[in-house]
């Protein structure tokens, strides 16, 4: 399914998303001494161009896919995206995990918010998921629109420099630390997921909470970041040039730090 075209994040790529997601991922070594990989995929387009890409790049990097599919009961049609992932995953002979949880019911009794509570719970099936399959590393289907949505979101938020690093390629996961989350198509923008998943001819869900503005994260997407564009085409491209000099200059002081410390 295709819906309102997509503002590009950055220029139109010269390649094709697998050699850039191939490129980039060799860059910053994500799959390095990987055999599994576990994919989180909510049914998107985004996270099912995450798995159709990784399916690619396995046999190359001698790593096992497996997909995972948390359900979080907040949508009445959730139950119709697990399905639909199983189906998929079946169709690509592809192993899938799935789990679920009541997210307004876990938000309650912790006194969380929605959205904290929805991703806590998540990433806790990942990490099951992960250490069930005996895999190392969790990817995740965050795109270039995600990260430049991040790191705004931690400007308003009043973050530091580690904050306008936006979304890191590889970082602990979340509440088990031994393992790894991973970002391997980061490089991509959301137009070119779609464009992934029509040309391999496999259709994907269309979340309706993502249009709901209150949520920070997509009053940002559907407000801010279009005015953004108005006032400059290139606004994407200028926070994603950002993020990269703040996790230079993150990385930088870190090493500076571990130098200055006292050596037996």
């Amino acid at each position: 399914m295709v819906g309102t075209p997509l503002p590009q994040v950055v220029p139109p790529p010269t390649s094709s998303p697998l050699d850039r997601v191939r490129r980039f991922t060799d860059r910053e070594r994500l799959f390095r001494r990987l055999s599994k990989v576990v994919v989180a995929v909510s049914g998107g387009a985004d996270s099912v161009a995450a798995l159709l890409l990784l399916r690619e790049l396995a046999e190359e990097h001698g790593f096992e896919v497996v997909a995972a599919h948390f359900d979080h009961h907040l949508r009445a049609d959730s139950g119709g995206d697990r399905a639909f992932v199983s189906e998929l995953c079946e169709r690509l002979d592809v192993p899938c995990m799935t789990g679920e949880g009541d997210v307004l019911l876990a938000a309650g009794e912790m006194g969380t918010g929605i959205e904290e509570t929805a991703r806590r719970l998540r990433y806790q099936f990942l990490a099951f998921a992960a250490e069930r399959q005996g895999a190392a590393a969790v990817a995740t289907g965050h795109t270039a629109d995600d990260h430049v949505e991040t790191v705004l979101h931690h400007l308003v938020r009043g973050s530091g420099v580690r904050g306008m690093r936006g979304m890191l390629p590889s970082a602990p996961l979340p509440g088990m630390p031994s393992l790894r989350l991973i970002r391997p198509i980061l490089s991509l923008g959301r137009t070119e997921t779609v464009a992934v998943c029509n040309a391999a001819g496999i259709d994907y869900r269309e979340d309706s909470t993502n249009a709901e503005l209150h949520a920070t994260r997509n009053r940002i997407r559907h407000v801010v970041l279009p005015q953004l564009r108005e006032e400059n085409p290139g606004a994407d491209a200028a926070i994603l040039g950002l993020a990269e000099s703040a996790r230079e200059l993150f990385r930088s002081v870190e090493q500076a730090a571990d130098l200055a410390q006292p050596r037996d």
